[in-house]
C-alpha cells in the first residue's frame, strides 16, 4: 500500500510540476537565442561566440578553456581574435531599440550614431575603446597590429557637437596603442602572410591626393606607388605584400566610354602592363572597370579579366523617344527572362588574362564561348579547365541543367585540348594538379584524365556497389553521393557510396578499395576536413557518422594508412557536422543536440569523451512544457513500411485525446535528433511551439513514383494518418494538415481525395500544373517545364506527351471535391511558384462557396521574410488551427475578412466569445 501510495504521490508531483510550467506565445521568438559565430583561438586556449536573439542585440561570449571562466559583451556587432590568440579585436554597435526610436525621428543616415571598436587583451582582460569606428580588419595570420577607419572632429581643438567629423585611417599597434594616421582613405587590403597594408584613395576631391600607396608595419615607412588625379578601383595584393595590382582611369577628358589601364607594382617599381586600348584577343575585348587582379598563391602569376565596352544609349534621346521593347526568339541560347535577371553580371562579364610576371607574357585563358575558368594548385598550376556550353545551353529549358564541352588550357602555349564532350558534370583538379576528374551524370561513373599522358581513365567502373542517390525518385539521372577529396601527391581520390568510402586509383591501375563497412548496419561515414590550410585529407581523418536505422550520429576516426576505421562517441543525438578544430591544439569545438536539447557549444580533445559545455543560450526552456519526438513506423496502402516523425506533448497522457497536426514535404525521419527551437517560420508550423500548445505532431515520408506524385503523397500521408489515428490519443475529428510549395501542391491534391482532414493551410500551392507548366520561375527567370519533365514535380513528360498525367495531379481539374477549409499563403512576388496559382486555388474554392482564406504579403517572395510578416502569418495560422482543432473563437480576420481600408491598421486578431 505504501509503495502504491508513492507511485500516486510521484504521478501527482509530476503533473503539478507540468502543469506549472508555461505557455508559449509570441514573445518566445524574440527572446528564443541561437549560436553563431563561433571561433577559436590557434592554441585552443579562447573561444568566442555570439548569443543571438531572434529580434534584438546580440551579445559576445568569451570563454577560456583552461579556466571555464565567461565574459559577456553587449551589443557586438563583429568580433576577431588576432592571429597570436593574444588580443580579441570587437566592434560595439548602438542599441537596436536605439536606433528604432531614431529612425521614427527621422534622423539622417549620416547622423546615426556609429560602432565604437575595443581591443581587450586577453591576458588581464584590460581594454582599449575607439569612438565612431567604420571598417576594421584583423591580420589573419601575422599579429601586431590592427587597421580602421574613424571620425575624429576635423578642428580637434572643437569638442562642440556642431564640429564638422572627417575620416581617417589608422594602423594600431596593439601593445603599444601606438597608432599611425593617414588622411582619407577609400578602400585597403592587409596583406595575408606579412605585415603590408596597401590603401588607395579615389575620386574628385582636390582637398586631398589620391593615388595607391603601401605602408610598411614593421618600419612605419610609407611609399606612394601612384599617385595624382584619377579613378583608382579594384586593389589587390599577392599573399606577402610584396606585388599590388590596380586599374586606374587618369583622363581628363569627359568620354562617355572610361579609359582604364592595369598597373602592376612589385619590386617597389610601377609598371602599366595594359593600356585602354590593347586588344589581347582577336575579339573586341579590353581593360574595363569591372576587370579585377588577383594573384596566385605563390604570387608568381597575375590574372585579370577583359571585356567589352558598354553598349551606351543616345545621350540625346528623349525617354519618349527610346522604344523599349522585349524580342525573344526560338533560337535565344538563354531565355530573354533569364538575360533580364543576369543583365547586370551581362554587362559586366569579363573573360581571365594570365600574366606571367616574370617573363612579363601575357596568354589569354577565356574566350566569349570558352569560359567558367578553373585553376590549377591555388593558381600556380601551368593548366586550366574551361568549358563551353553553347551547343547545349538551350536545353536548360526542359533539362534543368546545361551540358557542356571540357578544355583543358595550357597556360604557357594558350592550346586549348578537348577533353569530354556533352558532360553534365563540373569538373575539377586533382590537389596537385596532375588531373582533372569529374562525375559523369550520363555514366553515373567518375572519370579521370591524366594531364601528362592525356588518358581518360573511367575510376568506378569495377564497383558492384551503387555510388549514386539510391533514394532517386525524380525522372532525371540520380546525383553521386560527392568526393571526401584527394590524398597526398595525387594518390589516391576518396568517393561516397550511400554509406561508405572508396579509395580510388586515378591511373586506373589498381581495383577501388572501400575503406569502411557500414552498409550492413546502415552506417554512413563522412570525411570532415578540420584543416584550412590544406584540402589533402589527411593520414588520420575525423568522420561524421549516422545511422540511418536508428538516426543515432557520432564521431569516429579513419586511418588511411591502415585502412582501419573506429567509432568515438554514437548517441541518440545529431552530433554537429563539422566540429571546429584549433589549429595547434588537440581541442574541438562542436555541439549536440535533439529535440529536447538545445545544440549549447561543447569542446573536447579528440576522443570526444570528456567533453566539457560551455554555454546555455536558453536556460528559459526549463520554464515551458516541451515535448518528444519519435519514429513511428505503419504500412502504407501498398504493404511497404513507412517511417515519420511523431511529436507528442510534455506530460503525454496516451489515454487522453489530442489534437493533431500533420506536417510534411518529402522525407524528413532523417531530422529525428534535430532540435526546434521557438522561431515564427517563413513556411511551417513551429513544432516545439505546437507541441506546447497541446497538439500532436505527425511527419510522414513520402516514397513518390515517377508520374504519381499526387497519389505517391496519398498513399503515404493518409494511410500515415490512419494509422495514427489507431492509437486512442489521436483525436479523429480535429487533425489538420499544413505545408508550403511542394508540401502546399500535396495538400491540395490530398482535400480533393480525402475529407480525413478538419483543416487545412496550404502554402504557395501549385494546383493547375497545366498552367504552370509553361510558366517562368521569376527568382530565376528560367523556365518551368524542367520541374516537371525532370525534377520535384516527378511528372516525367511534356505536356503534349502526356496530358493526361498534368490533368490527374492537378488539383485545380477536381476542386469541387473538397470539403476542407483552407488557409492559403501566396505572396505576389513569389519567384519560385507563380503566385496565380494561389489565384486560381482561392477563386475556384470561392466559386463553389468552400470556406477559405488567402493572406499575400506584399513585395513578399516565397515565403514572408520581414519579421513583422512572419509574426503575423504564424498568428493567423495559429488563430486557424486553434479555431478549428481546439474550439478557439472564430478571429474576426477569418470572420470578416480584412478590407482594403483596414490594411495596415486594424489586422483582425480579435475574437468575440
Amino acid at each position: 500500500m505504501k509503495i502504491l501510495y508513492s507511485i500516486i504521490f510521484t504521478l501527482l508531483l509530476i503533473n503539478s510540476f507540468h502543469a506549472q510550467k508555461k505557455i508559449m506565445d509570441q514573445s518566445v521568438y524574440s527572446e528564443w537565442n541561437r549560436i553563431t559565430g563561433e571561433s577559436i583561438t590557434d592554441n585552443g586556449e579562447w573561444v568566442k561566440y555570439y548569443i543571438t536573439p531572434g529580434k534584438g542585440d546580440k551579445t559576445l561570449v568569451l570563454y577560456n578553456t583552461s579556466s571555464d571562466k565567461k565574459y559577456k559583451y553587449d551589443r557586438v556587432k563583429s568580433a576577431d581574435f588576432s592571429a597570436d590568440g593574444k588580443y580579441l579585436v570587437y566592434s560595439i554597435q548602438c542599441a537596436s531599440d536605439t536606433i528604432t526610436a531614431m529612425k521614427r525621428r527621422k534622423v539622417e543616415k549620416k547622423n546615426m550614431p556609429k560602432d565604437s571598436l575595443l581591443i581587450l587583451k586577453l591576458d588581464d582582460m584590460s581594454s582599449t575603446t575607439i569612438p565612431d569606428v567604420g571598417t576594421y580588419k584583423v591580420p589573419s595570420k601575422w599579429s601586431g597590429s590592427i587597421a580602421y577607419q574613424a571620425d575624429i572632429p576635423k578642428d580637434s581643438q572643437d569638442t562642440a557637437k556642431s564640429a564638422k567629423n572627417e575620416q581617417f585611417f589608422f594602423i594600431h599597434d596593439l601593445d603599444s596603442g601606438n597608432r599611425d594616421t593617414i588622411d582619407n582613405v577609400d578602400s585597403y587590403l592587409l596583406a595575408e602572410k606579412a605585415a603590408q597594408v596597401f590603401f588607395l584613395r579615389s575620386g574628385k576631391d582636390s582637398t586631398r591626393i589620391n593615388g595607391v600607396f603601401n605602408y610598411n608595419v614593421a618600419s612605419g615607412n610609407q611609399k606612394t606607388i601612384i599617385e595624382g588625379d584619377g579613378k583608382y578601383l579594384n586593389l589587390a595584393i599577392d599573399k606577402n605584400g610584396e606585388k599590388a595590382s590596380f586599374i586606374a582611369d587618369l583622363d581628363t577628358t569627359s568620354q562617355r566610354i572610361r579609359p582604364f589601364d592595369c598597373y602592376l607594382w612589385e619590386n617597389a617599381m610601377l609598371s602599366k602592363i595594359v593600356e585602354s586600348g590593347d586588344r589581347l584577343t582577336s575579339d573586341p575585348l579590353f581593360i574595363t572597370e569591372n576587370t579585377k587582379p588577383d594573384f596566385s598563391e605563390d604570387g608568381s602569376v597575375l590574372y585579370f579579366g577583359i571585356g567589352s565596352h558598354p553598349v551606351l544609349p543616345d545621350s540625346l534621346a528623349l525617354d519618349d523617344e527610346i522604344v523599349q521593347v522585349e524580342v525573344w526568339t526560338t533560337e535565344d541560347p538563354m531565355l530573354y527572362t533569364m538575360q533580364e535577371l543576369q543583365e547586370n553580371r551581362l554587362k559586366k562579364e569579363i573573360y581571365q588574362v594570365r600574366y606571367d610576371i616574370a617573363k612579363k607574357k601575357f596568354q589569354p585563358l577565356e574566350t566569349m564561348t570558352k569560359k567558367n575558368l578553373r585553376k590549377s594548385k591555388k593558381g600556380n598550376g601551368k593548366y586550366y579547365i574551361v568549358s563551353d556550353n553553347t551547343a547545349h545551353q538551350k536545353s536548360l529549358t526542359w533539362t534543368g541543367r546545361s551540358a557542356s564541352d571540357i578544355f583543358i588550357v595550357n597556360g604557357e602555349s594558350g592550346e586549348k585540348k578537348l577533353i569530354a564532350e556533352s558532360v553534365t558534370a563540373f569538373p575539377n583538379f586533382s590537389d596537385d594538379g596532375q588531373f582533372v576528374y569529374w562525375f559523369d551524370r550520363e555514366e553515373l561513373d567518375y572519370f579521370a584524365y591524366e594531364i601528362s599522358s592525356g588518358k581518360l581513365t573511367n575510376l568506378t567502373e569495377g564497383i558492384e556497389t551503387s555510388i549514386v542517390n539510391e533514394l532517386n525518385d525524380v525522372p532525371a539521372k540520380p546525383n553521386s553521393y560527392g568526393t571526401a577529396g584527394w590524398t597526398a601527391d595525387d594518390k589516391s581520390l576518396l568517393i561516397y557510396d550511400r554509406y561508405d568510402i572508396w579509395k580510388l586509383d586515378p591511373k586506373g591501375d589498381t581495383n577501388p578499395v572501400k575503406l569502411t563497412n557500414g552498409r550492413a548496419q546502415q552506417l554512413r561515414s563522412r570525411i570532415i576536413d578540420t584543416d584550412n590550410e590544406s584540402d589533402i585529407v589527411k593520414e588520420k581523418s575525423l568522420l561524421y557518422l549516422f545511422n540511418e536505422q536508428t538516426k543515432q550520429s557520432g564521431y569516429g576516426y579513419l586511418d588511411l594508412g591502415t585502412s582501419t576505421h573506429s567509432e568515438m562517441v554514437m548517441g541518440d543525438f545529431s552530433y554537429r557536422s563539422r566540429p571546429i578544430k584549433a589549429k595547434d591544439a588537440d581541442v574541438y569545438l562542436y555541439s549536440k543536440e535533439s529535440f529536447e536539447l538545445f545544440p549549447d557549444l561543447m569542446i573536447s580533445d579528440e576522443s570526444f569523451k570528456n567533453a566539457k559545455t560551455m554555454s546555455n543560450a536558453n536556460p528559459q526552456q526549463m520554464d515551458y512544457r516541451w515535448g518528444s519526438m519519435e519514429i513511428f513506423e505503419w504500412k502504407d496502402f501498398k504493404g511497404e513500411m513507412v517511417k515519420g516523425l511523431l511529436v507528442k506533448p510534455e506530460g503525454f497522457d496516451p489515454t487522453k485525446k489530442y489534437p493533431v497536426i500533420v506536417n510534411f514535404y518529402e522525407r524528413s525521419s532523417d531530422g529525428l535528433h534535430r532540435h526546434r527551437a521557438p522561431e515564427p517560420h517563413r513556411s511551417t508550423i513551429n513544432y516545439a511551439y505546437y507541441a506546447n500548445k497541446g497538439y500532436v505532431i505527425f511527419n510522414p515520408d513520402i516514397r513518390y513514383e515517377i508520374g504519381e506524385p499526387g497519389e505517391s503523397a496519398y498513399n503515404a500521408v493518409v494511410s500515415g494518418v490512419e494509422a495514427l489515428s489507431k492509437n486512442q490519443f489521436v483525436d479523429k475529428e480535429r487533425i489538420g494538415v499544413q505545408g508550403h510549395s511542394w508540401g502546399g501542391y500535396q495538400i491540395a491534391y490530398l482535400l480533393n481525395k480525402t475529407n480525413i482532414f478538419k483543416c487545412a493551410e496550404s502554402g504557395a500551392p501549385v494546383v493547375n500544373m497545366v498552367s504552370a507548366y509553361g510558366g517562368i520561375r521569376w527568382g530565376s527567370g528560367m523556365s518551368r517545364m524542367f520541374q516537371y519533365e525532370k525534377t520535384q514535380s516527378r511528372l516525367g513528360a511534356t505536356l503534349w506527351e502526356n496530358p493526361d498525367v498534368y490533368l490527374r495531379n492537378s488539383p485545380i481539374f477536381d476542386m469541387d471535391k473538397i470539403n476542407t477549409p483552407v488557409l492559403i499563403l501566396h505572396n505576389d512576388n513569389d519567384g519560385a511558384v507563380p503566385w496565380y496559382q494561389g489565384i486560381e486555388y482561392f477563386m475556384a474554392l470561392r466559386r463553389l462557396g468552400k470556406p477559405a482564406w488567402m493572406l499575400n504579403y506584399n513585395g513578399e517572395p516565397h515565403w514572408p521574410l520581414k519579421w513583422e510578416n512572419r509574426l503575423d502569418f504564424n498568428k493567423r495560422m495559429e488563430q486557424f488551427f486553434g479555431h478549428y482543432l481546439m474550439d478557439q473563437p472564430m478571429p474576426s480576420w477569418m470572420k470578416k475578412g480584412v478590407s482594403v481600408v483596414d490594411k495596415g491598421v486594424n489586422q483582425g486578431f480579435e475574437t468575440e466569445e
